[in-house]
């Protein structure tokens, strides 16, 4: 076994093993569990975001700009109506409705939460200042 070398140079003895009763501890009580979220479903939510970038532009939506709300609402919408008649597969993309719509939603909450582009959606009354905050 490697010894560790003391100040001086000198070979010490390398530091006890923990007890073996004893935990490492991580306060971590109250954080978010990233651990739930299925990694496969955000990769494919990704992919969109990619062909997005690659057909629009990279960070494009971002802008924000003009881009009404009811935009990604509706994109989102034909994409769960899609899923609903049946459908999986975007025809123009060839990935999943799912993560289209999933994409389209994730996009609205940054809006909203972020003051960006034009609610044409949802009134003033129905989007607290609490909801954008956090």
């Amino acid at each position: 076994m490697a010894t560790v070398a003391s100040a001086v140079g000198q070979p010490s003895s390398p530091p006890p093993p923990p007890p073996q009763d004893t935990k490492a501890l991580k306060f971590d009580t109250g954080k978010y569990r990233m651990s739930l979220l299925p990694l496969d479903s955000i990769e494919r939510v990704a992919q969109v975001g990619t062909m997005g970038a690659q057909k629009y532009g990279d960070g494009n939506w971002l802008k924000g700009g003009g881009m009404e709300w009811g935009r990604l609402y509706d994109a989102a919408m034909r994409h769960l109506f899609a899923v609903g008649k049946g459908e999986v597969l975007d025809t123009e993309s060839g990935l999943d409705h799912l993560a289209h719509a999933a994409w389209n939603c994730l996009a609205l909450m940054h809006y909203q939460r972020n003051g960006i582009g034009i609610n044409n959606l949802f009134g003033e009354k129905n989007v607290s200042k609490e909801a954008q905050k956090k």
